[in-house]
């Protein structure tokens, strides 16, 4: 039965089958977007969370104490619903029990449905209430810092403090953590990294939290240098803090960057400013506090080399080319087995080169010249004089303009007049000029390919 979506979801998670199972159908029903789960295990994908969310957990299980305890909230507006037995003889009641552990609410099997349509209408009131509450908050719940609304309107304040120093805080490669050790794993590793910056903030100073594992601090009356102090303190006293179990041998830092702002800017371009510069420092490698000044200077300078080909200055025809897998002696039989290069997505060169005596180059031949199979001889009238060819040193400033000046799309690139790899002006430019595809090297794997599946095209 298909739900139709809402904007909070519930989320049942129980090992009992049966319940899921009615539980899921009926409030699909009534058109709740339901997610059932039987997996209790702390890397299950509900723990993820990150939304609103309704939650059914079976307190029956003896894995739900950890999901029903308050600090391990698994979404930040959730509402946690406890399913209970009837414990009419027990000595504990268990939905006293159930609430004691950190649940919002609960309800006794045999589930009433009228009883459960009104306890969950009761949660998306509160979830809703709670989302609109924290919109309208000073600060973040979690980190207990400001939030960027509140920083602004603060700041603003500030007109007659002169310059103050302001720092951008963030957790290093905070993507990687979340797909390594899941999202709650990194929002535990965030705060950690908002209470370290908590117990170092001065007393006047104003702490935010942009999200995404990023704070922005305003420091009045600091210079640059005394705000990097600060952010270098921050940056030592997280590297070692104890981290929390779940990122256990995670090892994460932190990397600031650290500016000046006078009064008479605008804030809210200030913060847009040194959050984006923030997001150049992690190219720096992590656990470094850098001036934005300093991190805005060296891009520049990067930019106009780039721009001006810098780079490639000293970039060679042999630095680019690709060899040849084949090389044929035109009065040797082949030595090694030869495909069909009718075949597709094999990386066959436009030609094959034919080597004289003297190993240098005597002409080539076409790659459906060259025989099938080892033991085959060349046929002497398939080789074909060439002079499209270039030395190893001649630097890529000059191989476009050799592209110019040849019939066929190809350079064979000779170290003292030998044959070693070969250029074509399509590999050339989707190599030095044009950003990488990945639909060229990746595929899916199609049946019955066998051994060819294996072989990545040359981009040429």
């Amino acid at each position: 039965m298909k739900s139709i979506p809402t904007a909070i979801p519930v989320t049942i998670v129980s090992q009992d089958r049966s319940l899921l199972r009615d539980l899921t159908w009926t409030l699909s029903n009534f058109g709740y977007r339901v997610t059932a789960s039987a997996c209790w295990r702390d890397d299950a994908l509900w723990r993820a969370g990150g939304d609103e969310a309704l939650w059914l957990l079976d307190a029956r299980d003896p894995e739900a104490a950890e999901a029903l305890a308050a600090e391990t909230a698994p979404a930040a507006y959730s509402h946690r619903i406890a399913i209970c037995a009837p414990g009419a003889n027990a000595l504990i009641d268990p939905a006293d029990d159930a609430l004691a552990m950190g649940a919002d609410d609960v309800i006794r099997l045999p589930i009433n449905i009228g009883e459960l349509l009104t306890r969950l209408r009761a949660g998306v009131r509160r979830t809703e209430f709670e989302r609109r509450f924290t919109a309208t908050s000073t600060r973040d719940p979690r980190a207990g810092l400001l939030l960027r609304p509140a920083l602004i309107r603060r700041a603003q304040r500030l007109a007659d403090a002169g310059p103050c120093g302001l720092v951008a805080l963030g957790v290093d490669a905070r993507e990687r953590i979340e797909q390594r050790l899941g999202v709650e794993s990194a929002r535990e590793i965030t705060a950690a990294a908002a209470r370290c910056l908590a117990d170092a903030l001065p007393t006047d100073a104003l702490g935010c939290a942009l999200g995404s594992g990023v704070f922005v601090v305003l420091l009045p009356g600091y210079s640059s240098e005394q705000a990097a102090q600060f952010a270098e303190g921050v940056v030592e006293a997280f590297a070692v803090a104890e981290p929390p179990p779940s990122a256990a041998g995670a090892c994460p830092t932190l990397s600031a960057a650290v500016t000046a702002w006078d009064p008479s800017d605008p804030v809210d371009e200030a913060l847009d400013r040194v959050a984006a510069g923030l997001e150049q420092v992690g190219a720096y490698g992590g656990g470094c506090v850098l001036d934005l000044a300093t991190v805005q200077q060296e891009l520049s300078a990067w930019k106009h080399d780039t721009e001006t080909g810098k780079p490639f200055h000293d970039v060679l025809a042999r630095d680019l080319m690709e060899a040849f897998p084949l090389l044929l002696k035109a009065d040797l039989p082949v030595s090694a087995g030869w495909g069909d290069p009718g075949t597709a997505d094999r990386p066959f060169p436009p030609c094959i080169p034919v080597l004289d005596a003297a190993s240098g180059l005597l002409g080539v031949v076409a790659p459906d010249g060259v025989p099938h199979g080892a033991g085959g001889v060349l046929d002497p009238g398939r080789i074909e004089p060439t002079e499209n060819t270039v030395d190893g040193a001649m630097p890529l400033s000059e191989l476009f303009e050799a592209f110019g000046s040849v019939v066929d799309d190809y350079l064979i690139v000779l170290e003292s007049q030998r044959p070693v790899g070969y250029l074509t002006s399509e590999g050339l430019a989707s190599l030095v000029v044009d950003r990488i595809d990945t639909g060229t090297y990746y595929r899916e794997p199609q049946g019955g390919d066998g051994l060819s599946a294996l072989v990545v095209p040359v981009e040429a």
